[in-house]
């Protein structure tokens, strides 16, 4: 068996519907990578942690069960995957499956982010020096900025944590754009910067400016045609979806995740979540099903590249399954 567990097994799914403006998409799911739970260095730890049973102050008795693993994932400008296993490593793995290699957290001071070109952030900590963040390059240099509080990085820029420590410190330029990639613009409107590119006036209400994205998507000979975008979801029966604006692709479509639950709070499971996709002009063109963790009925990581497609880290009983929806 291959040490790498990968499967390349096409799953049978694709959707399309037309929208108002007559466009038309499609959605291929192909699994690309699997990584079963366990403690070793191609595995992924899962642990099981037992409290009392306790809801609003109520002891309802026996025990409540949680599982807990490592739950973020990261893509780079070229669509490579990064994940720590819970096990001390960080996992690189190809967009067409293959694992490209492992690194050491304790190298990289953990996970924090990554950008365009790859390179990995993690936090900076040493006995009798300032923290702040590390940045490892792949050939495995690596650059120590101390003093300050990784907030994000955007674009060759790395934005200060928002906190009163960080107040009119100045953003740290790593790298500058010319030499760079294009890479994946849902960073650039995800990142927690200072500059926002949308709006959210009311829980289910997206206002999306453009200005800032063509920028970026005039290296690509793409434009969005209109100043700002306006999205509203809807909902099902009666229940309103909890949304995520997770990104835009190159076409100006806004994607957007909706987990739908009937629990009273954020944290009780959900019993289903869909990327919905919006034109330009607000108008739903495709809703993609996106399956629930086993364990506790919610969506760990979900990633978009610049051209579409929807990446996901799903936990299943059997392990972690690297998911990938190919936009067509």
């Amino acid at each position: 068996m291959n040490k790498f567990f990968l499967i390349t097994i096409t799953l049978l799914f694709s959707a399309s519907v037309f929208a108002a403006d007559s466009e038309k998409i499609s959605f291929t799911k192909k699994e690309i990578a699997f990584f079963k739970w366990g403690s070793g260095e191609y595995e992924v730890g899962l642990s099981k942690n037992e409290s009392p049973n306790i809801l609003h102050g109520q002891d309802l008795g026996g025990k409540k069960v949680v599982y807990d693993w490592f739950r973020r994932m990261e893509l780079d400008g070229s669509d490579n995957i990064y994940f720590a296993n819970g096990n001390g490593q960080i996992i690189i793995v190809s967009s067409d499956g293959h694992v490209r290699e492992t690194i050491s957290m304790e190298k990289t001071g953990g996970l924090k982010d990554v950008d365009d070109v790859g390179d990995i952030y993690g936090n900076y900590f040493k006995k009798g020096e300032p923290t702040g963040f590390i940045i490892t390059k792949p050939d495995g240099t690596q650059t120590v900025y101390k003093n300050f509080m990784f907030g994000g990085i955007e674009n060759g820029i790395v934005y200060p944590l928002r906190v009163k420590e960080m107040e009119g410190k100045a953003p740290i330029t790593v790298f500058l754009n010319k030499d760079t990639p294009v890479g994946n613009l849902p960073r650039s409107l995800m990142s927690p910067l200072e500059q926002m590119d949308f709006d959210n006036p009311d829980y289910h209400t997206f206002i999306i400016h453009t200005e800032k994205l063509n920028k970026r998507l005039k290296a690509r000979n793409r434009k969005i045609d209109v100043d700002k975008i306006s999205i509203k979801t809807e909902p099902k029966g009666r229940w309103w979806p909890i949304n995520h604006l997770i990104g835009l692709d190159d076409d100006g479509d806004s994607y957007i995740l909706c987990e739908y639950s009937n629990s009273s709070t954020r944290e009780g499971p959900e019993f289903e979540a869909d990327v919905m996709v919006y034109s330009q002009n607000g108008q739903k063109i495709i809703e993609v099903p996106i399956g629930l963790d086993y364990f506790d009925k919610h969506i760990s990581s979900l990633k978009t590249d610049i051209e579409g497609s929807v990446f996901q880290m799903w936990a299943n009983k059997d392990g972690i399954h690297i998911l990938k929806w190919t936009k067509n």
